[in-house]
């Protein structure tokens, strides 16, 4: 029975000690900071999808993202659909929250 004492103090302990490591302790930090990063790009509007609020954009690589160029639909405010035209060039940032969202949509310069 005295044995077991050290075990079950051993097994409240460890868990609290490893929750503080320095190496590992804010990892979710990292994960949310880069996952409201913004970015800016350019490319060429393909398609303007009032419905569905959103622009297709056909852009180039995005290194910051290990993105290879593609294309792709980014939400898009009213106002925004309205600033382009499909076959346009633009320069754009988007935030990578959640659904790639234009923050800023500009003709290319």
């Amino acid at each position: 029975m005295n044995i077991l004492i050290p075990i079950f103090a051993s097994l409240v302990v460890l868990p609290v000690a490893y929750a503080d490591h320095p190496e590992h302790g804010d990892h979710a930090s990292v994960v949310q900071k880069a996952a409201t990063e913004t970015v800016s790009t350019s490319g060429t509007v393909k398609q303007i999808d009032k419905e569905n609020g959103a622009l297709v954009i056909a852009h180039e690589a995005v290194p910051a993202l290990q993105w290879p160029a593609m294309t792709m639909p980014f939400k898009a405010t009213a106002e925004q659909l309205t600033q382009v035209e499909v076959g346009e060039k633009v320069d754009f940032e988007f935030s990578t929250e959640g659904v790639a969202s234009i923050v800023s949509i500009g003709e290319a310069d």
